[in-house]
């Protein structure tokens, strides 16, 4: 523009044209620093995700553990469950005085049954 309103400025135009220099580097330097700063933000974003996800996942994980070892465990004592031998012992263990039910036998008939207790 510069050049257009008063060619025979020499010293102005180089002046504006130095400055347009100076202006463009500025430019060039801010669009480097912001990229910088959003590449630095986007990483750091990638790397919290990443933490919170895998906390999130090794918690899980422990849990369905646990889970699955108590459901082994429970499995393992109902396969072990004998019915009969059980339902004997409870027989032998309820007494039947005048068509009524002894309640402490009603109770300790219960404790021995062959079924396993998870700790």
């Amino acid at each position: 523009k510069m050049r257009q309103k008063n060619p025979s400025d020499r010293q102005g135009i180089s002046q504006a044209e130095t400055n347009a220099q100076k202006a463009a580097a500025d430019v060039n330097r801010s669009t480097r620093q912001l990229e910088e700063i959003i590449n630095d933000f986007q990483k750091q974003k990638m790397e919290d995700i990443k933490k919170i996800f895998t906390e999130f996942i090794m918690v899980e994980m422990l849990f369905h553990s646990k889970a699955l070892e108590v459901y082994s465990n429970t499995f393992q004592n109902l396969e072990n469950f004998d019915i009969e031998k059980d339902l004997e012992i409870y027989r032998s263990r309820v007494q039947m005085y005048d068509g009524t039910m002894d309640p402490h036998a009603l109770q300790t008939a219960g404790m021995l049954s062959t079924m396993q207790r998870y700790p």
